[in-house]
Formats: structure tokens, sequence, C-alpha cells
């Protein structure tokens, strides 16, 4: 997703790319935030808020990573046990996701043992 910054008028780009189908997603997970704005040609945020969504988009992106590469090497039966699993996030505050996704990974895992 382009984004222009409201000091600078510098282009730099948010991106999170799903990882079991490749698709870029970034628009939806940013899409609540009122300090992003589209003008109908530009997303525009201040630094503080580009900042902040980039500094999430690399730890959600790295956990999601880390979520695909543990379910695919899974029987579907792991897997179901592993959704199961992580049900107990729902509800997290979307900050505090991909802390929140590692930790429930690691805890899986170290049941799975």
């Amino acid at each position: 997703m382009e984004i222009r910054i409201k000091e600078t008028g510098e282009t730099k780009y948010l991106t999170i790319i799903d990882p079991k189908t490749g698709i870029d997603w970034s628009a939806d997970i940013t899409g609540d935030d009122d300090n992003i704005t589209f003008d109908g040609d530009y997303h525009t945020c201040d630094q503080e808020t580009y900042d902040w969504w980039t500094d999430l988009i690399e730890r959600y992106q790295a956990a999601d990573n880390r979520l695909h590469e543990i379910r695919t090497g899974m029987d579907n039966d792991a897997r179901e046990r592993l959704g199961e699993f992580l049900e107990q996030i729902a509800g997290c505050d979307l900050e505090n996701y991909p802390e929140v996704l590692e930790d429930m990974l690691d805890r899986f895992e170290k049941h799975q043992d």
C-alpha cells in the first residue's frame, strides 16, 4: 500500500503478505485507522502513524510466517488442534497480536512434545 507522509510528501509503502495466498492485505489491516486517509489518489498519514504501522506489520508478518510454516508441516488433525488452541487469541488487541501469537505457538509446540 502506497502511503504519502504528511510532513515530507515522501512516498513510502506498507506491505503485509498472507503467506498462504501471497496476497497483500495491508489496506485491510490498516483500514480502521482514522489517521490514514485516502483522498482518491493517495493514502496519507503522518510519520508517527507510518512508523507505528511499519513496526506492527513487521512483527505481524514474522508471526504469521511462523504460523504458516508450522501449519504447512502438519496433518489435518494437528492443524485442527492448533486452530482450537489458537482460538484463545480471540479478543486480543491488534498491537499485541504478534507477540501473543508467538507465545501461543511456543506453548503449542511445547505441548506437542
